[in-house]
């Protein structure tokens, strides 16, 4: 796999191509690999994408990472595909995308007539330009894996490890409950709790627990939206006990902030003491940054895969 082959392989024999906007993290993964990344040098003229490779890639295994999330996805998508077809006619050997948001995952379904599928379409568009592997974090969809052909190798891994231990070791959790903020989060949420639970019980971490009782083991609650009988107004029903707790709702992307202040609201008003809100991919469109800044929410943490929001 593309792990195996980054670990194993000879510095001299991986490429790491910084797309634009993923200078930051590319950055990062090169000094932890040890392998020295490189920008693609690219500009913008009369509406198009003029790009040059940074050095040869002849006979090279190339990662390209590509943050093809936010208002701009469409412009990195055309500029990714001009880069794979560069690294094709200067014959690399294999070429891995590396997205950490995979653009267009929550339309991995047909919800009426006349629409595309559109993360099957970017499956196959991803195909078509010639990626060998593609490799993700935190997919919206886990069906999107089958969207690929045997022929393109496909990864996905997940940030909840991390997030836990940052929540873990930085920010005193006071007898923790792990929040689901709907019905198709729970499988994320349990990844975080399980990494969670298991810091716990290890004592590893460095944890700053305020008290004995602080130390309580972390536990599971979910948010459900319901309609009151005679009603048109939906409210958020709470399964589980979070009165006196730290409540932590994990998803997988903020993208308006809208949801994660409605259930820091319905959380509170349940009785939790704290609400944390984490999720991998922090899109933060629109008036996100202001909705959840009046919001009661304590902390919010996202993983650093693409530019940063603006402040």
């Amino acid at each position: 796999g593309w792990a195996h082959t980054l670990y194993m392989a000879e510095p001299s024999d991986i490429v790491l191509i910084a797309a634009t906007g993923a200078e930051s993290l590319t950055d990062e993964i090169g000094g932890i690999l040890g392998i020295p990344p490189a920008a693609i040098d690219a500009e913008d003229a009369d509406g198009e994408t003029h790009l040059r490779l940074p050095c040869n890639v002849r006979l090279r295994d190339t990662y390209v990472v590509a943050c093809l999330g936010g208002a701009g996805v469409n412009r990195f998508f055309v500029e990714l595909s001009l880069i794979v077809s560069g690294l094709r006619r200067a014959s690399a050997a294999r070429i891995t995308a590396v997205l950490p948001y995979y653009a267009y995952g929550r339309q991995a379904r047909k919800h009426t007539s006349r629409v595309p599928i559109s993360a099957a379409d970017v499956a196959s568009l991803l195909e078509e330009m010639g990626v060998d592997g593609v490799l993700t974090l935190d997919l919206h969809k886990e069906e999107i894996a089958g969207f690929f052909s045997p022929r393109c190798h496909f990864a996905s891994a997940s940030c909840q490890p991390a997030a836990a231990r940052y929540l873990h070791t930085q920010r005193q959790l006071r007898r923790p409950v792990v929040v689901a903020p709907h019905a198709s989060g729970v499988t994320l949420a349990k990844a975080f709790f399980d990494s969670l639970a298991e810091l716990h019980a290890s004592g590893d971490g460095g944890s700053r627990f305020a008290s004995p009782r602080a130390g309580a083991a972390p536990t599971l609650a979910m948010l459900l939206p319901h309609k009151a009988s005679g009603s048109e107004r939906r409210h958020l029903e709470l399964i589980g006990e979070v009165r006196g707790q730290d409540a932590i709702i994990v998803d997988d992307i903020i993208d308006s902030g809208k949801t994660i202040a409605r259930c820091s609201e319905a959380l509170l008003e349940a009785g939790a003491a704290r609400v944390f809100a984490v999720a991998t991919h922090g899109i933060f469109s629109e008036e996100s940054l202001r909705i959840i800044a009046v919001s009661d929410v304590t902390t919010v943490v996202v993983a650093n895969l693409g530019p940063r929001p603006p402040k």
